[in-house]
């Protein structure tokens, strides 16, 4: 049956939405209300504190990075002591005088060898008659290799001079002179910029040990190694 309003336009009763429709544009806006809703506390609330979250995190990397390194500074700084400290313990122990033995050392070095390193390793157990190593890091001017070899006789006490051979004095108190050898380098800043960087390893006598009067305590020819 099909009704059919009469009554002019005025006098009709108005049309109403229909209850799906209006529980669905009810939903949709619930929900569009609640994405603003999150959307601004996320920008206003959430946001800022990870900020904060992460540039305290930064500022915390920071601090441990500072105090790692000045930990590392530290360490170093007791690992140069306790070297130190060894060293004078080994000194000690080989009841070497030092002072005149550095002086003779000194004296002997020529203008073409420099010494960056000076340094005492103690003595193995299977070495008895050793006492240690005096372990000198050089460099000498220039790719000549003679410059290392002549170094060599000059401590050995076996170099010719003007008065005699040189360096007697100053191997008597050690066994034997060893090195692995030496390696070519460019350096800056120098003339000529090349140069021979070796190592030196002078075995100490051990004092310690009772002595003969048979028993033979000078220098004695040690192999070079290369």
């Amino acid at each position: 049956m099909i009704e059919i309003d009469l009554l002019p336009e005025e006098y009709r009763r108005p049309e109403m939405t229909p209850l799906p429709r209006r529980l669905v544009i009810f939903i949709g806006a619930a929900l569009v209300s609640i994405c603003l809703f999150v959307l601004i506390w996320l920008h206003f609330i959430l946001l800022p504190g990870l900020r904060n979250q992460r540039d305290n995190l930064i500022d915390y990397e920071k601090e441990r990075a500072e105090k790692a390194q000045q930990y590392e500074e530290l360490q170093a700084e007791i690992n140069q002591f306790n070297q130190r400290k060894q060293t004078i313990e080994q000194i000690w122990q080989a009841r070497t005088l030092w002072a005149p033995k550095l002086d003779q050392l000194c004296d002997l070095v020529p203008p073409y060898i420099w010494l960056f390193q000076l340094s005492l390793q103690e003595p193995h157990m299977a070495e008895k008659d050793v006492g240690g190593k005096l372990i000198l890091d050089c460099r000498s001017q220039g790719p000549d290799a003679n410059h290392f070899a002549e170094f060599m006789r000059i401590l050995q006490g076996e170099y010719e001079g003007e008065t005699g051979r040189i360096g007697q004095e100053f191997f008597e108190d050690f066994l034997h002179l060893a090195s692995p050898g030496w390696s070519k380098k460019v350096l800056r800043d120098y003339d000529p910029p090349e140069a021979l960087e070796f190592k030196l390893e002078l075995s100490l006598v051990n004092k310690s040990l009772p002595q003969t009067p048979g028993q033979a305590t000078g220098p004695a020819s040690g192999g070079v190694g290369r």
